[in-house]
């Protein structure tokens, strides 16, 4: 019932399924995590990957949230849009969606060469709207 915890969670399910997406893509099993093992999660992996992303999220959140326990058509609508905000990963600006990708896609590299310093992971920058979007 809390309007700050609905804002959030609403948010972290767009990012964690796009999350998802891309590591089912990327040939991944995404019930076997790292840190998280709950037998019952088909998607550990993806709570284990969705932690750099969250700040991204809380900070669209924080913009939006109001008394409301309800999020308005216009609130989910903002929130959907979190995955065209800027972010740097591997020394660029990408939107949040192409940043999740190259995530996933280093993590690949990371596992099949043995070497945790091949995985990009995000910067925490201002949120800052990409306008043209080149998917």
């Amino acid at each position: 019932d809390d309007p700050i915890n609905s804002v959030l969670n609403y948010g972290y399910a767009i990012v964690r399924n796009t999350i998802i997406r891309d590591l089912v893509c990327a040939g991944f099993y995404p019930a076997i995590g790292i840190h998280h093992e709950g037998p019952f999660n088909g998607f550990n992996l993806a709570d284990d990957l969705i932690e750099p992303w969250r700040a991204m999220v809380d900070v669209v959140a924080h913009e939006i949230v109001s008394s409301q326990t309800n999020l308005s058509r216009e609130q989910r609508r903002t929130l959907a849009l979190v995955l065209h905000n800027a972010c740097f990963i591997n020394e660029e600006k990408n939107t949040i969606s192409n940043g999740i990708n190259i995530m996933i896609q280093s993590f690949k590299q990371a596992i099949e060469e043995s070497d945790i310093n091949l995985l990009k992971l995000p910067d925490i920058l201002p949120v800052e709207k990409i306008e043209v979007i080149s998917e």
